[in-house]
């Protein structure tokens, strides 16, 4: 990735609303690409390959480490690895646009390392009482099943917690979700526009 290209990272626990934050800003702002991540994982019910994840073997996801392919990667949950293609990263940069990360908190966390001042991590908290709020939005969702559902939520504590160390935590509480946009709106033009 160019020295100089910066990114957004919008991060948080499963059901905080990052997918959705993420949809309004490609939206809203056409300076923005979405950097697709690769997963080991089976697609969901509509996901498609390109669009939101690249779907690959777990064989070929360790070539991919072994080549050095990655951004960053993580074991998300067991058996289920995810990374971000360094490859990926150069085509929107080529692209002239700048990436927009939706991923885990421990991956947000690792580009932060690895990017230093050129990323800006928005981590999305759900408000209180987080535990109940996020398996109310989860179970709503419809996505998982209430095991898949439990063990999501068994990570919340250690996210959270992983969670200060963003640049920014953002409230996304219920009801709130058109000032959060424009909050987040407001954060993102002047990281990525404004002289330091």
């Amino acid at each position: 990735m160019s020295e100089t290209k910066k990114a957004i990272v919008i991060t948080g626990p499963s059901g905080s609303g990052k997918g959705n934050v993420v949809k309004k800003l490609l939206k809203r702002f056409d300076f923005f690409e979405l950097s697709i991540s690769a997963t080991t994982r089976e697609p969901g019910p509509g996901e498609m390959y390109g669009k939101d994840y690249y779907f690959i073997s777990l064989e070929e996801f360790e070539k991919k480490i072994a080549e050095k392919a990655f951004l960053e990667y993580e074991e998300v949950y067991s058996g289920s690895f995810y990374g971000t293609p360094n490859e990926e990263i150069e085509k929107i940069a080529q692209r002239g646009k700048f990436p927009l990360f939706e991923i885990d908190v421990a991956g947000a966390l690792r580009i932060k390392e690895i990017l230093g001042d050129n990323v800006f991590v928005i981590f999305l908290h759900p408000g209180e009482p987080v535990i109940d709020i996020l398996r109310e939005r989860l179970w709503n969702r419809g996505r998982d099943s209430g095991e898949k559902i439990e063990k999501r939520l068994k990570k919340v504590p250690k996210e959270i917690e992983m969670g200060f160390r963003c640049d920014q935590i953002i409230v996304n509480q219920n009801g709130e979700f058109d000032n959060v946009i424009e909050v987040i709106a407001e954060i993102v033009e002047s990281f990525l526009f404004e002289e330091k």
